[in-house]
């Protein structure tokens, strides 16, 4: 239920699981069980967005590196979802709506959701990426990460195999007044963290890495696989790709 204390309003954890699940976009599965899920956060805070020419950059690396294991490893069918990181994340409408379920076939599914042309779903998530850097997606004030990874495995539930996360961030996490951070509870989920520095942390050179530190053992002892963070500067699809599983 909604608790209200000291004039601010809390989620007690009953209901906040119930909305997480609420809006896992599993209605975009078909049939068969993902036997692999791709989750994607991109933070847009006002700390990171707008997203840069740079940042697109970054996205695109994103979709060629999960491309790659797609087309070469993965076995199938594999769930593909963006979303972004706001002020309350597992209440934030994704400029990519449904999930995508990319399956290969000879013959596509008449009537159904599922992707069974690679091309088709390399668009899809390019539709998606232009949205994010086209200025359809407005900055928000406060950044939810834990929000944010708690929605990705509530997404992330109905797959049998193996789950992947990827964040796109400064890690800086700024929560309006009165909401404390979301408790982070993960199962072997496998995370990938992409940042670029915030402007504070020119001044505090340690201040970026001291973060990100704090964000793998936080992830970590939540239950999670953690790569090395991959900075967006210069990042290229091979620099994403040893952060995904075979």
């Amino acid at each position: 239920m909604l608790c209200a204390r000291d004039g601010a309003i809390r989620l007690s954890a009953s209901a906040l699981i119930a909305l997480l699940c609420a809006y896992a976009p599993g209605d975009a599965i078909g049939q068969d069980a993902p036997a692999v899920g791709v989750v994607v956060l991109v933070d847009m805070s006002r700390s990171f967005a707008p997203l840069t020419a740079e940042d697109k950059r970054a996205l695109e690396a994103i979709r060629d590196a999960v491309g790659g294991r797609i087309q070469r490893e993965w076995d199938q069918p594999v769930m593909v979802f963006w979303s972004t990181i706001g002020s309350f994340s597992p209440g934030v409408v994704s400029p990519c709506p449904q999930s995508i379920l990319y399956q290969r076939r000879l013959v596509p599914r008449k009537g159904d959701r599922e992707v069974s042309d690679f091309d088709t779903l390399k668009a899809k998530i390019q539709a998606c990426i232009e949205r994010l850097t086209g200025g359809a997606v407005k900055p928000e004030e406060g950044t939810d990460i834990s929000g944010g990874v708690q929605h990705a495995a509530e997404i992330l539930r109905p797959v049998v195999g193996k789950k992947i996360i990827i964040i796109v961030s400064d890690f800086v996490e700024s929560l309006p007044s009165g909401r404390d951070s979301v408790p982070v509870r993960l199962s072997g989920e496998y995370v990938a963290m992409i940042y670029k520095p915030e402007i504070t942390d020119e001044r505090k050179r340690n201040q970026m890495y001291e973060r990100l530190n704090e964000w793998q053992t936080r992830l970590k002892s939540a239950g999670a696989n953690v790569c090395s963070p991959v900075a967006i500067k210069g990042i290229l699809p091979a620099s994403i790709e040893r952060c995904l599983p075979k």
